[in-house]
C-alpha cells in the first residue's frame, strides 16, 4: 500500500488595507496584497468609499486621491482575479493579515454599502480562507508585544526599515 500523499501547501497571499476610519462604518480606501513565497508578486488598488471621508492621519489619503477609484466590490473583483492568476494551480491561496478582523471588517462594509448582495465576488470574499498574523502571535506568546514591528524586531533583531 503506498503511502498517503500529502496536500500541497497552501499559498499564502499577504494582505493589508487603509481605511476611512476605525468604527464599525469604516470601508476600505486602499487595499494592497502580495504573494509571500520568494517570487512576489504585488496587487495594489485605491478605492473608493461609499460615503466621505475625512483625510486619514495615519495613512495620509485623502478624499480626491480615490475620486476615480473603483468601488469596494470591483477592488475586490480585481484582488480575486489577480488571485486567481498568480496562485499555481493545485494549491489553494490563503490570506494573511495582521489584525485580519479589522481588514476583514472594512472589506465586508465597503462590499455592503456599495449595495451589493449575494454575488460571486462577495460570495468569494466571505469564503475565503484568512489567517490572523496577530491571533497567532498571541496564541505563540513569544512576542514582547503583538504590533508588526514588535514581532519583526523579535524575529530580525532590528527595527523596521522606514520607521
Amino acid at each position: 500500500m503506498e503511502p498517503a500523499q500529502q496536500p500541497p501547501a497552501p499559498f499564502m497571499i499577504a494582505i493589508d488595507t487603509e481605511t476611512t476610519g476605525v468604527g464599525k462604518d469604516k470601508e476600505p480606501v486602499e487595499i494592497g496584497a502580495a504573494t509571500v513565497e520568494a517570487d512576489s508578486v504585488t496587487f495594489h488598488s485605491m478605492v473608493k468609499p461609499s460615503r466621505g471621508f475625512h483625510k486619514s492621519a495615519r495613512s495620509g489619503i485623502e478624499p480626491g486621491t480615490v475620486a476615480t477609484a473603483p468601488d469596494c466590490v470591483t477592488a475586490i473583483e480585481n484582488l480575486r482575479e489577480w488571485a486567481a492568476g498568480v496562485t499555481p494551480l493545485g494549491r489553494s491561496a490563503v490570506f494573511v493579515a495582521h489584525n485580519a478582523s479589522f481588514d476583514c471588517g472594512a472589506i465586508g462594509s465597503g462590499i455592503a454599502r456599495c449595495g451589493e448582495g449575494t454575488t460571486p465576488t462577495s460570495l468569494w470574499w466571505y469564503t475565503s480562507s484568512i489567517r490572523c498574523s496577530l491571533q497567532r502571535a498571541k496564541v505563540l506568546k513569544r512576542f514582547g508585544g503583538s504590533s508588526l514591528d514588535d514581532i519583526y524586531l523579535q524575529l530580525f533583531k532590528e527595527p523596521t526599515a522606514g520607521r
